[in-house]
């Protein structure tokens, strides 16, 4: 036919195994690192169309390039913002981390602040202020000024190791992925598990009651909000005593 490509469309079943998509892919997230699943979605769309291959769902893409880069100790992996439940996809460290490898590109000052920062915000449920993590440059072993402080903070919020609203920081989506699972490693603090969906959870609410202490991420406590008019602690069931976060989870 007139304007065809030379280059057959290929069956499903051969792209999911495609090296030729998987590299993209591969290179797509060693360029940008994180990505909401909006964007992944769109950018994977745009990778079949280039090869003229059959498009196959997000999370099959996913899980044929695991499989190729999984033994060298990398990952793609999926997890969801703790501020708005929103899910991000990037691409991870598998192995036992540190901040210093993870955030490769701070220097050996930066890196001992930011682990500081993680600790202060894993000792709180819902962030940290910034004059708070500020005045925490005068604890440190390696100085940093303070103007060097708001640059480092605004440098991690940035590439999404942090989330800052109105002067309130929490973790980000990036260390959702990559230091959640080693952050009883980096800092000491023992991180909870949500009652819910099992992840660990750094921002969220505790049940409140005298005997139990749950915790829940924000956007768990809206899921469950969302079935029922009174709210009920999934383990004491007494009612639920905190504000329900005004969270719609897709």
């Amino acid at each position: 036919f007139k304007g065809s490509s030379h280059r057959h469309v290929k069956s499903l079943n051969n792209m999911a195994e495609d090296p030729e998509v998987n590299q993209h892919i591969i290179q797509c997230f060693m360029s940008h690192r994180i990505l909401t699943k909006k964007q992944a979605e769109k950018i994977c769309r745009q990778i079949h169309k280039l090869l003229n291959v059959e498009p196959i769902p997000l999370y099959q893409c996913i899980e044929s390039v695991n499989k190729q880069i999984e033994p060298v100790g990398m990952k793609i992996s999926i997890g969801r913002k703790e501020q708005d439940g929103s899910e991000w996809i990037g691409l991870v460290n598998t192995t036992k981390d540190t901040v210093a490898k993870s955030a490769s590109t701070l220097t050996l000052a930066q890196q001992g602040y930011f682990k500081t920062v993680l600790e202060l915000i894993a000792c709180e449920d819902t962030g940290v202020s910034s004059n708070v993590l500020l005045r925490a440059v005068d604890t440190m072993e390696r100085k940093l000024s303070k103007r060097a402080a708001q640059e480092c903070l605004r440098d991690l919020v940035k590439e999404e190791w942090l989330h800052e609203i109105r002067g309130i920081y929490s973790i980000g989506p990036r260390t959702v992925l990559e230091l959640v699972p080693f952050l009883h490693e980096i800092t000491g603090i023992v991180v909870d598990e949500c009652h819910l969906c099992s992840n660990r959870v750094v921002m969220g609410q505790h049940c409140g009651c005298e005997n139990c202490n749950i915790k829940l991420h924000l956007y768990c406590v809206a899921r469950l909000a969302k079935s029922r008019s009174i709210v009920k602690c999934p383990s004491c069931h007494n009612e639920w005593i905190h504000e329900i976060p005004d969270i719609t989870i897709t």
